[in-house]
């Protein structure tokens, strides 16, 4: 027999829990006769994603445009119905070029409102925050949109703002290629620096 007291911790102070540790638990869905198992089951599901705000996505996209263009993409539909069911890929299937730079953030894939979201944080202690995973034809229109917003020559800002709101495998790169291509950015960046003469010393 084990004896113990449990005392409650805030998660501030609970420093050595580990980010893995803070992941939601996702459930698997049930079939459910009663309406008493309905309602939990439909908490339970919707406690496993972490809320998340789109207010900045929607000056771009709605989430029935969000929705729309990850179902016409080959890739994220197949990824979103197999996060969504719970069946896995199969090894053969992951060694697809196209699907295989998602194998390694499969477990930080989740499913909200019809959305595949990617569950990031900034830091260890930060709350996470659900990336929507965006398909090939509304990533352009993202980098105009963060690039507007953060300002030229802001590289890392730019960079981070995206990565805390939306998600695709070369985004990183992406945005990278797209400050190379912009030329207030470029032209800001190309000044060199004049370094004083060395002098004798007396």
């Amino acid at each position: 027999d084990y004896h113990f007291q449990v005392r409650y911790k805030e998660g501030v102070k609970n420093v050595n829990a580990d980010a893995l540790s803070r992941l939601p638990r996702r459930l698997p869905k049930v079939d459910c006769d009663s309406p008493d198992q309905k309602a939990v089951a439909t908490f339970a599901v919707r406690d496993d994603v972490p809320a998340f705000n789109l207010v900045v996505l929607d000056q771009l996209f709605s989430r029935d445009e969000l929705r729309e263009a990850q179902t016409m993409d080959d890739t994220l539909r197949v990824v979103r119905d197999r996060v969504d069911s719970g069946e896995p890929l199969l090894k053969r299937e992951w060694r697809t070029p196209e699907l295989l730079p998602y194998k390694r953030i499969v477990s930080s894939l989740r499913v909200s409102d019809g959305l595949l979201v990617r569950l990031v944080r900034k830091d260890a202690l930060d709350p996470l925050k659900a990336a929507v995973v965006l398909p090939p034809p509304l990533r352009e229109q993202a980098l105009d949109h963060y690039h507007d917003v953060t300002g030229h020559f802001a590289r890392d800002k730019f960079v981070g703002k995206m990565q805390e709101e939306v998600y695709w495998p070369s985004m990183h790169l992406d945005g990278i290629t797209y400050l190379q291509r912009c030329r207030e950015c470029q032209v800001a960046g190309s000044h060199p620096t004049t370094r004083s003469p060395l002098v004798p010393v007396p």
